[in-house]
């Protein structure tokens, strides 16, 4: 997403508060300053509260966190007291090939918590594309898909017809290679 916005002539200010996975912050660093973006490594909600006040002229902010258990209330808590601060639109990455019903348990806690879109990842490693259905039947609008590794064509924008000729194209996969 970064590397569209960039492209457009709208590079976005891009924050992190992912302390959790080892390297994430330096795998988004790397990232950034491909793209020639300054990284905003958030550890607090002052340092947040700084980060966010860096925004120039309704720039748009990608914030990146570490990965949420939707089961853990605290982590949930900490999501939502972000969410607030930085009066943000909470986005769910949710990888393809998981198990449907679990996907929608986790879809349907996020939809209560306040998310309204998702990314689907990993559509270019899997068959199986049912969860992704199912989360998006539970409310999440998808907007973007991942489709590489590559951090410069990693996501690309959802649209209904893009939808189609992904699971036509994984069924004809599926059948020519049964």
């Amino acid at each position: 997403m970064s590397s569209r916005l960039v492209l457009a002539g709208n590079p976005p200010l891009v924050i992190t508060t992912d302390r959790e996975r080892a390297g994430g912050i330096d795998q988004l660093a790397t990232h950034t300053r491909r793209l020639g973006l300054p990284l905003i490594v958030a550890n607090d909600k002052k340092t947040l509260q700084q980060a966010m006040a860096q925004r120039r002229n309704n720039q748009p902010v990608l914030i990146d966190t570490a990965p949420v258990d939707p089961y853990n209330e605290n982590a949930l808590a900490i999501l939502m007291e972000l969410e607030l601060v930085t009066r943000s639109e909470l986005c769910v990455v949710v990888p393809a090939g998981y198990d449907s019903e679990e996907t929608a348990d986790v879809a349907e806690l996020f939809w209560n918590e306040g998310a309204r879109m998702m990314i689907a990842s990993r559509l270019d490693q899997v068959r199986r594309l049912g969860n992704i259905i199912t989360a998006a039947a539970c409310g999440l609008v998808m907007t973007e898909y991942g489709v590489s590794d590559n951090c410069h064509a990693g996501l690309e924008k959802m649209t209904a017809r893009k939808l189609a000729a992904l699971l036509i194209e994984k069924a004809e996969d599926y059948e020519k290679n049964r």
